[in-house]
């Protein structure tokens, strides 16, 4: 690895640890640790037949809204997440990575390029999230990667989250856009971001969700040269989430 990817390292973990608690990934040294649910055929969703009315009767039309099946929303072919609090869908090029092992690789990483201060206080207080995962993206200096994790919500005021998360950006990053984006199981939040690690540029998607008192957050990166072209697979991805306690 060259100085230059190793501080770009500690550039990312610098936000991920110190302001953002971002998902920045790297290529470093660490064991991947590989797996995930079997694909689920997607069921289509049948309506039901309707009965004719007899001749003398008067049909009286009705608009009556049809609720979208959850089933619908999941390609065919994708990998299913569960837990008695989540689903998670995702194509099957994407594979779980060990949490452990990422912060592991970065601490490392940290130490090379001198950044010990950073590097122990991960190595104390290490970053957590309930799931990652990387794609396999031969020749590019940044992962495709994925995280999932759940925040406590401290007043209770989702919005409020939203607001302060990303209300003190590094110089590195750009704020490109915040939209509504409808979850399965509730209204949710996309914001969009972009950074520059000397010539490297990274676009960062995050999809927040209030679950109770506390937030769902699902972060999505790649290399800005990719980035747009797998946003509607990233979008995807955070339409199948649902929290299910």
């Amino acid at each position: 690895m060259t100085v230059l990817q190793l501080v770009v390292l500690a550039c990312m973990a610098c936000a991920a640890f110190g302001v953002l608690g971002f998902g920045a990934w790297f290529v470093v040294n660490g064991s991947r640790a590989s797996g995930g649910g079997q694909p689920v055929v997607r069921v289509p969703f049948i309506g039901a037949t309707p009965t004719p009315l007899p001749p003398t009767a008067t049909a009286t039309v009705t608009s009556t809204p049809t609720e979208t099946p959850y089933e619908a929303s999941i390609p065919q072919g994708w990998s299913q997440y569960i837990t008695d609090q989540y689903e998670l869908w995702l194509p099957e090029e994407f594979v779980v990575e060990s949490t452990d092992d990422y912060n592991q690789s970065l601490i490392r990483g940290l130490n090379k390029v001198g950044q010990t201060d950073l590097a122990e206080q991960i190595q104390e207080n290490p970053p957590t999230y309930t799931l990652t995962f990387h794609k396999n993206t031969p020749g590019e200096f940044i992962e495709t990667a994925i995280y999932l994790k759940q925040q406590p919500l401290t007043d209770g005021d989702f919005e409020t989250y939203v607001d302060t998360r990303f209300s003190n950006l590094p110089l590195t990053y750009t704020f490109v856009e915040r939209k509504d984006f409808p979850m399965y199981h509730a209204q949710g939040v996309r914001a969009t971001l972009q950074a520059n690690f000397n010539t490297t540029s990274v676009g960062y998607v995050y999809y927040m969700v209030q679950d109770g008192d506390t937030a769902w957050e699902i972060g999505c990166n790649a290399t800005l040269n990719t980035f747009y072209d797998l946003l509607p697979t990233f979008d995807r991805i955070a339409e199948t989430f649902r929290a299910l306690k």
